[in-house]
This record gives C-alpha cells, structure tokens and sequence, in this order.
C-alpha cells in the first residue's frame, strides 16, 4: 500500500484516542494517518477540509450524544455521505481496554463481542483470523491448523498463515 489511510477519530476521551492510536499503529501490512477531533465541531472542520478515507465516531461527545452524533456529522458535512464511518463506542471501562490490549478474544466473546467485530478488529491489528479462532478453542495457532482439512492461503489481514 503506498498510501497511508486517513483515518479521523471523534473522540472527546484522551486515554480512548491514545487506545486507538496505538491499536492503529500496530495493524501489519497496513498503513495509518490519524487525525483526531477532540469534538463533533472540530471533527466536522477537518472532514470538511481534509481528505479522509475513514471516520472513527464516539458517540457519546460532550456537545451531541447517541445517534443525534452520527446524524449531525452526516448533515454538516454532505460529503461525509461517501465516508465509511465506524462507531465507537464511548465510554470503555478498564475491563474492556484491557480485553482489547490483550487481544483476549475469548474474554471478549464473553463480554458480549459479536464475532464479526473480532474478525474486524483482528484485521485492523494484524491477526488473522485463523489465530483468532485457534484462541477461541484454547490451542495453538499450530494445533488448530492439524484439525483443518484444508491449507489455508490467506487471510482478513492479508498475511499468508
């Protein structure tokens, strides 16, 4: 990839933007250019005056909260419209910083994680998934792939397994 992606984090939290900084620049094979708003005012400035490939959305900001966040974005700015925007969910407690940190992909099932997000998040952080599922069993990324019929070529992080 020759270009980085622009990615523009919403987020009214420092700790949270720092979280998603350093899960951003972890992600191998790919390449990451943040900018951060530390509100829905200044996050509209930027995307209005900034190319951005995507948009990471806190919905809990001090000036607009729930999804009155995501429509005030997408009706001050129009071109947002052709911008994937993700949403993040606000207000993470310790716990589940710390499931994210530890990639505890178990742990997050429990918690509540729908699989399709793991799978998302794994490719953003550059784990396939294959070692997601191994984890899931409790065994070896090795081990989980003597039970598999067929060798595996690829993967959602773009890395050979």
């Amino acid at each position: 990839m020759d270009q980085p992606i622009r990615v523009l984090l919403i987020e009214d939290n420092p700790a949270d933007a720092r979280l998603i900084e350093v899960m951003l620049s972890e992600a191998r094979g790919l390449q990451f250019l943040l900018a951060w708003a530390a509100d829905l005012t200044a996050g509209v400035a930027h995307l209005n005056a900034q190319p951005t490939n995507v948009v990471l959305l806190d919905l809990g900001l001090p000036e607009s909260t729930g999804l009155d966040t995501l429509q005030r974005l997408l009706t001050l700015t129009p071109r947002s419209r052709h911008v994937p925007t993700l949403v993040v969910l606000s207000g993470l407690t310790d716990e589940e910083k710390d499931l994210i940190r530890n990639r505890d992909w178990p742990g997050m099932i429990h918690y509540g994680v729908i699989f399709f997000m793991l799978e998302k998040l794994a490719a953003v952080t550059g784990v396939s998934n294959l070692h997601v599922y191994a984890a899931m069993r409790g065994e070896t990324l090795e081990d989980f792939l003597e039970t598999r019929n067929t060798q595996v070529m690829y993967s959602v992080a773009g890395k050979k397994d």
